[in-house]
């Protein structure tokens, strides 16, 4: 039911907004990405080595900038994207990101996650790098 009443607004346009998941989920791959290809150039290891080299640090930055953002009260990185990280193979950066600097660690899914991919790239390890 529409009404012309003089107190009504007119409907605002709202500028159209990125999901800051995309886009903190695109700098974490950009970030793995470089990594990885620097590691394959300069070191002949393997995938698994390389990809657990690269996630580790990768991992890690983003647990420590949101650490950052947390304690000056700026824009934080989606909890989807930090766990994402760490089942994707940054397994050992979450874990310095959770016991190092102490972030996340009143997160009882964190555990879930952090515990899950844990056992999930050992499984990996024994099955392509160590067996």
């Amino acid at each position: 039911m529409a009404t012309n009443s003089l107190h009504e607004r007119p409907p605002v346009a709202r500028p159209q907004h990125h999901s800051p998941k995309k886009h903190a989920a695109i700098a974490a791959a950009i970030l793995w990405g470089g990594l990885l290809l620097a590691l394959f150039i300069v070191f002949d290891w393997s995938l698994y080595l390389n990809w657990i080299l690269a996630g580790t640090v990768a991992t890690f930055f983003f647990y420590a900038y949101d650490k950052w953002q947390a304690r000056r009260g700026g824009w934080r990185i989606p909890e989807i994207v930090l766990k994402g990280l760490v089942l994707a193979g940054g397994v050992i950066g979450g874990w310095i990101g959770m016991l190092g600097l102490r972030h996340k660690t009143l997160h009882r899914a964190f555990w879930v996650v952090q515990w899950v991919a844990t056992a999930l790239w050992l499984v990996l390890a024994w099955f392509f790098w160590l067996r």
